[in-house]
């Protein structure tokens, strides 16, 4: 019955990341998991049920991309650097197309209920690890620091998203090195300073 379960939030995933919440019907999640109806409404008493299910998967998935690909640089700058080029990697994928969690917030709304709510904690969570990564380099500026990089993110995936800019993930970082304190003697390397040729590619 388990097994039954995650068929269906697979196939929601990926019919929504595809094509939106709105347009996939429950219809189509049921024809392409392979269940019956019955069991569809046994796990999930609604499509927004679904939805929540979904944004949840999702979100374990993206934390856990992002923490173990963060996880192979050094501690502290480094690992500042590996957020930029696991976005660079995300948003340069076949199939990208825009984050899940804004998408259901845009078709549903803010006031969507568990929706807007599990878009928004995955958002916190993201927030959250960047404020901890950032910890070992500038504790005074962490927080701060980790909300002008979750907008720098979200800003980038937009970009990618709707102006089709491969290269919006750069940009950002080259947006958030001048956003960081450069670093005191002997604390190790800053991020890299964009060279003229990147300047050039993000004005």
């Amino acid at each position: 019955m388990l097994r039954k379960k995650q068929d269906i939030i697979e196939t929601a995933l990926r019919l929504f990341e595809e094509h939106g919440y709105r347009a996939v019907g429950i219809d189509r999640i049921i024809a392409e998991s392979g269940v019956a109806k019955m069991t569809m409404y046994n796990h999930f008493r609604s499509k927004d049920d679904l939805v929540v299910a979904v944004l949840r998967e999702r979100d374990q998935r993206t934390r856990a991309s992002l923490t173990e690909f963060v996880g192979r640089a050094k501690r502290g700058r480094p690992q500042i650097r590996a957020i930029f080029e696991w976005l660079d990697q995300r948003i340069k994928c076949s199939g990208f197309s825009g984050c899940m969690f804004v998408n259901a917030v845009s078709e549903y709304g803010i006031d969507s209920g568990d929706i807007a709510r599990a878009a928004a904690e995955h958002k916190a969570s993201m927030q959250a690890y960047f404020e901890s990564v950032l910890m070992d380099s500038v504790p005074e500026q962490a927080n701060a620091l980790a909300r002008q990089m979750m907008m720098l993110v979200d800003g980038a995936i937009v970009s990618a998203q709707v102006s089709r800019r491969a290269d919006s993930a750069d940009s950002a970082r080259e947006i958030f090195s001048r956003l960081l304190p450069e670093p005191s003697p002997g604390s190790g390397r800053a991020i890299a300073r964009p060279t003229k040729a990147e300047a050039r590619r993000a004005a």
